[in-house]
C-alpha cells in the first residue's frame, strides 16, 4: 500500500470520527456547539483547502462534510506530490 492510500485512509477515519461526534451533538445534545467544534477541527487539519467550507453555514453537517472532503482531497494531492519528488 503506497503513501497516498494510507493518507486517504487515515484522514477518512479522522473525518468519520469527527462526523459521528457532530451527529451525536445534533441528535442527543440538542445544540450546535458540537457541530461548530467539529467544523473548526476539520478546517484546522485541512488548511488551506478546507477554508473554502466557510462558504457553507458554520457547524452544519454540510459544512462539516465539505471541510472533511476538501481536507481529504488536499492531503491526497500533497502525498502524491511528496511521492513524485521522492522518486527523483
Amino acid at each position: 500500500m503506497n503513501l497516498s492510500k494510507k493518507v486517504v485512509i487515515v484522514y477518512a477515519i479522522w473525518f468519520v470520527t469527527i462526523m459521528l461526534f457532530a451527529l451525536y451533538g445534533y441528535f442527543f445534545a440538542n445544540h450546535g456547539e458540537f457541530g461548530v467544534a467539529c467544523h473548526l477541527w476539520l478546517i484546522i487539519t485541512g488548511i488551506p483547502a478546507a477554508l473554502l467550507s466557510g462558504y457553507f453555514p458554520h457547524g452544519s453537517l454540510t459544512g462539516i462534510f465539505v471541510a472533511g472532503l476538501l481536507g481529504m482531497i488536499q492531503w491526497y494531492f500533497v502525498s502524491v506530490v511528496i511521492l513524485f519528488f521522492l522518486k527523483k
